[in-house]
């Protein structure tokens, strides 16, 4: 199993700067360029971002990946599954059709209800 973090920290930084990158990020999901601009509520920019507030969008996605990540036993296509598949609590939509549609916080409280044991 790999360490919690190693794999999303290490495909979502970019080698040179250890910055993180958007770019990165996006193949590490199995995303288009337009889907992650559209998570992270930003124009298609791609690669390094400067934008305080998209550095902050993604500091948030690659936590909630890292949690989810370290949640379904270290592997990144687990995760990359678990988005993709619709969940009851979520109304039959898929975490991934949430986080599109703007509804992080709603992937971050079914993400928090797994953590703590809550039931759903």
């Amino acid at each position: 199993m790999a360490k919690p973090l190693e794999q999303t920290l290490v495909k979502a930084q970019a080698p040179a700067s250890g910055k993180l990158d958007a770019d990165r990020l996006t193949e590490t999901l199995g995303l288009s360029t337009s889907q992650m601009a559209q998570i992270l509520n930003s124009t298609d920019r791609g690669s390094e971002s400067n934008h305080e507030e998209d550095k902050q969008d993604i500091h948030k996605l690659v936590s909630l990946i890292a949690r989810l990540q370290y949640l379904l036993d270290g592997s990144i296509e687990h995760v990359r599954i678990w988005l993709r598949e619709p969940h009851p609590v979520l109304g039959g939509d898929t975490p991934m059709s949430c986080l599109l549609a703007g509804k992080a916080s709603s992937v971050e409280l079914l993400v928090h209800a797994m953590e703590t044991g809550q039931p759903l």
